[in-house]
């Protein structure tokens, strides 16, 4: 174990009765910095080594191949970065998972992409869609520096306008965080900051960065758009998942695992599947980093696999689901809000989301 690593368990004095406060502050915000400088450098290196292979995969003319040498790209490069980052705080070790994640299924979907669309980007915007977009359609950059869009600024007044307001949430906790144990109780407090920093944090990078980013790159014409749109509109779990939220990531759902798999085992098991991938990738993102709890957040898209296919079944007894908005609302609500400490367990939040705000509660 390196000795710059940071322990979960954090000692020192206790203010209020529910505040672990860090020995002289030398815990502040670690769960996101590496312990040793070449730890980061290995990290970029390895960013640095997947991004032009996978923009090499994507001309290569016999999809097998290319296909099988994406996925095993992916594995591999996700393999090494958990490796190097074993010994590392959670904070950080998850945001190094999702960034390799991230361009290993960029280049699994630029594959299939290629595959059926024979879409190739040149190598400046594959390097932009690698590392300067969360979407997953390749061709939305096809048209990159050819041109601004004429609505990219729209994109810019929305996404600062709800960055701001995560910006809010993320103090509100902060504050709320502070207040005396005795004015509070301790379980109301955790749900209380753990729901404005949900809200916060989705506000800021769903619904902020993401639109100001595709505000900058419509600005140098590629065709971005919003990922989250208006998901409290839905009124199915089809339709939340499949329309207005992370829409990036159903692409890369559909596209590197979805339509592969179909012909095969057919729409049912093929969702299933999706769904089943969905939680694995959620597994690497959320309890890998803080080891604890592996297997709750595959069981939380698991269940909603299920409740896709019972969707499914309803429709086909001729159950329109837009008919009944009421039930329908609650019935879509109840799926993603009741399972939600499945999906962000509580040794995530304890090491990774509160320490974002210097709380730690014992």
């Amino acid at each position: 174990m390196r000795s710059g690593r940071v322990v979960c368990v954090l000692h020192g004095s206790l203010r209020g009765g529910d505040l672990g406060q860090p020995v002289g502050g030398r815990c502040r915000m670690k769960q996101f910095l590496p312990s040793e400088s070449v730890v980061l450098l290995n990290n970029v290196l390895l960013l640095a080594l997947v991004v032009p292979l996978g923009y090499w995969l994507t001309g290569l003319s016999r999809v097998k191949l290319a296909r099988t040498l994406g996925w095993l790209i992916t594995l591999a490069a996700v393999a090494a970065c958990h490796w190097v980052c074993v010994d590392e705080a959670a904070g950080f070790r998850m945001v190094f998972l999702i960034l390799v994640l991230l361009c290993g299924m960029k280049i699994v979907v630029a594959v299939e992409s290629h595959a059926s669309k024979k879409t190739r980007l040149a190598f400046v915007p594959w390097l932009v869609y690698c590392l300067g977009w969360l979407g997953m359609r390749v061709e939305v950059f096809a048209g990159f520096g050819q041109g601004r869009r004429d609505d990219w600024f729209g994109y810019i007044k929305k996404g600062s306008l709800r960055l701001v307001i995560g910006i809010g949430f993320l103090l509100l906790a902060f504050f709320v965080s502070r207040l005396p144990a005795s004015s509070v109780s301790l379980s109301i407090k955790k749900v209380t900051i753990t729901l404005l920093m949900f809200s916060g944090f989705s506000l800021v990078v769903h619904f902020g960065i993401i639109n100001l980013m595709a505000g900058v790159w419509r600005r140098m014409g590629a065709d971005c758009r919003s990922m989250f749109r208006a998901p409290l509109a839905s009124f199915s779990l089809r339709e939340f998942w499949g329309r207005r939220w992370n829409i990036g990531f159903s692409e890369m759902t559909a596209l590197g695992v979805y339509r592969p798999l179909r012909p095969l085992l057919g729409i049912p098991a093929a969702t299933f599947v999706g769904f089943v991938f969905s939680g694995l990738l959620h597994e690497l993102a959320i309890t890998v980093p803080v080891m604890q709890c592996l297997g709750l957040p595959l069981c939380y898209f698991a269940l909603h696999g299920c409740a896709m296919q019972a969707e499914a079944f309803l429709e086909r007894r001729g159950v329109v689901f837009g008919d009944h908005r009421v039930l329908s609302r609650a019935w879509t609500t109840s799926w993603l809000v009741l399972p939600l400490p499945m999906l962000f367990p509580e040794p995530f939040l304890r090491e990774v989301l509160w320490p974002m705000i210097e709380w730690y509660p014992v």
